[in-house]
């Protein structure tokens, strides 16, 4: 795996640089990486990962997790995925990405992934409250959260993955 630079079609606003929306983490190369820092997003994998049927892509997921949870269950059966820094990759960001209507819709689709557990739910019913106290720009990051509490309660709104106004 290696890292996915931004690259910007047009100059973004001065929020979205700031906050770093975009930017993804990276880590020295060599790094053999936990489930929670994969993705698929600039990965190179062998054919022969595949060749079991239960190492596939889950459609269950179709929105988007598929890939953390796929690394998950890959990572526990011993198989190792390595980073790479020196093999960078860069991905277009249209301007509608840049918009906060945008980044709400994305964080309430990023809390229906199915593969929640009762302390993931648990964490955002504290966190929901605790967030919108705190500041109103900590609402972007509220939204996660909200999304995973309204799928939890059988309320789909948000339907696709690149949600556009």
């Amino acid at each position: 795996m290696g890292p996915v630079l931004p690259y910007y079609k047009t100059e973004p606003p001065q929020w979205i640089k700031k906050g770093k929306f975009h930017d993804r983490p990276t880590h020295k190369t060599g790094t053999i990486l936990n489930w929670t820092n994969t993705r698929t997003g600039n990965v190179l994998l062998r054919k022969d990962i595949f060749n079991e049927d239960d190492n596939l892509f889950r459609p269950e997921f179709g929105r988007g997790g598929e890939d953390r949870d796929f690394f998950r269950r890959m990572i526990e059966k011993d198989f190792k995925f390595a980073w790479c820094n020196e093999a960078p990759v860069y991905e277009i960001v249209p301007p509608e990405r840049c918009k906060r209507l945008f980044m709400l819709k994305r964080s309430l689709l990023r809390g229906k992934n199915p593969s929640f557990t009762f302390v993931d739910y648990f964490q955002s019913i504290i966190a929901i409250p605790l967030y919108t106290l705190a500041l109103p720009i900590l609402l972007l990051l509220d939204f996660d959260h909200i999304g995973r509490i309204l799928a939890l309660c059988g309320l789909d709104i948000i339907k696709q993955k690149y949600v556009m106004e």
